[in-house]
């Protein structure tokens, strides 16, 4: 076994942006507080819920949590007479919702709408190592296809009362591109990054053009959401004006999270990774399967560092990635070959922490994935013929426990 070194990543965290129907998401948050579920509300506040998983010690733990967790939340949603399903898209008209106004979705109209039909799974790396933190941070921005490939999950989307192929494995690029029109292109691109210094320096330059871009009238801004006075305790705030964004404030597909957990907090990290690429999978050994492939590139990066770990994508494979998943060709080769490149630092990432289990489970899952597809390939070989029976399926696949559970419509 590898010895661990003082470097290490120590606490290990999922956000599960999960679908509801049937039921209102406030009726099934209210219900988890009493089974003391981790249960917050998401932007759209009618369909969708998010589930933490939070502060697992290790990527073994975070994953018996997470079924756990998830087996509960079904347990609620169907005793409320609903069901409770994964995948990329919130299959429902959205048209009537009305977005929940944090100081981002009231600068921007069209965002707030806009990222109110997909869902995603995070996964958040609480590091004890300032450097480390930072390899992590740079390595991920560039294998982000890979966790894109892995985890799409979302070829349909709903219009109307109608389902609509949207040619691609994963709909939330182009989705994001979309919502985040009327911002500068800064806020979504994870810029390479060495420190807290050099990040608290580019979370102000960020900062600072969308500052110009409101002022100047060129966001969508609802001001009357920015301008209204709001309470915290007993101080009182507005969205408007501000001088730096906050970490969660910046849509980066990776983003350092200062504000997490801290030691400074009582928690045993000096910062987190959030990892925000990935589709919501549509079953609990997918979500598993994900969280030991980043976690094993993690431990891997916290014993040797990133000089053997490749570099396979250029900067047109994210885009490729959401539309083939798997079927990619990046540079000359698979998607798939990319990922078993990968898988095999995962491997050793886990070995080398003794995850014996997860690692075994981790190449079941895996090795199932890349022969069956991703989760698109499947639903669209499905071929629902509406919302309805596709939210049927996808709630049963949730319900399953593992790759060989086969449902069918």
């Amino acid at each position: 076994m590898q010895t661990q070194t003082q470097r290490d990543v120590v606490q290990i965290s999922n956000e599960l942006e999960l679908s509801v129907h049937n039921v209102l998401a406030a009726d099934v948050i209210c219900a988890g507080k009493k089974r003391n579920l981790s249960l917050l509300p998401e932007v759209n506040p009618r369909d969708v819920v998010e589930l933490n998983v939070s502060l697992a010690n290790n990527v073994a733990e975070l994953n018996r949590r997470a079924a756990n967790d998830i087996f509960q939340l079904t347990s609620i949603v169907e005793s409320l007479g609903g069901i409770v399903y994964g995948g990329g898209s919130v299959l429902e008209d959205v048209s009537e919702v009305e977005p929940v106004r944090h100081r981002t979705t009231s600068l921007s109209n069209t965002f707030a709408r806009g990222i109110l039909d997909i869902n995603s799974q995070q996964i958040i790396l609480g590091v004890n190592d300032e450097t480390l933190g930072f390899e992590i941070y740079n390595y991920f921005r560039h294998i982000r296809p890979a966790l894109l490939a892995l985890s799409a999950s979302s070829p349909y989307k709903q219009d109307g009362q109608q389902l609509t192929d949207t040619g691609c494995a994963s709909r939330r690029v182009q989705q994001y591109e979309k919502a985040l029109s009327y911002f500068p292109q800064i806020i979504f691109n994870s810029p390479e990054l060495d420190s807290l210094h050099s990040h608290r320096t580019q979370l102000k330059m960020v900062s600072d053009r969308v500052k110009e871009k409101l002022e100047e009238g060129i966001l969508d801004a609802n001001w009357e959401e920015l301008k209204k006075t709001r309470q915290k305790g007993t101080e009182t705030y507005h969205y408007y004006p501000f001088e730096v964004l906050e970490p969660h404030q910046v849509f980066w597909p990776e983003r350092p999270r200062p504000d997490h957990r801290t030691i400074e907090k009582g928690g045993k990290s000096v910062f987190s990774i959030e990892l925000r690429m990935p589709d919501m999978p549509i079953t609990i050994w997918r979500i598993q399967m994900i969280n030991s492939f980043v976690a094993g590139i993690a431990y891997y990066i916290a014993g040797h560092g990133t000089g053997e770990l490749p570099y396979l994508f250029n900067e047109n494979s994210l885009k490729r990635a959401a539309q083939h998943g798997l079927k990619a060709q990046i540079n000359g080769i698979s998607m798939t070959e990319a990922i078993q490149q990968l898988s095999s630092y995962a491997v050793q990432g886990l070995n080398g922490r003794d995850h014996t289990e997860a690692r075994k489970e981790f190449e079941k899952a895996l090795n199932e994935t890349l022969w069956i597809g991703c989760d698109a390939e499947i639903i669209r070989e499905k071929q629902p013929r509406n919302p309805d029976q596709l939210r049927q399926y996808l709630a049963g696949q949730l319900k399953s426990h593992d790759a060989d559970t086969k449902l069918r419509f």
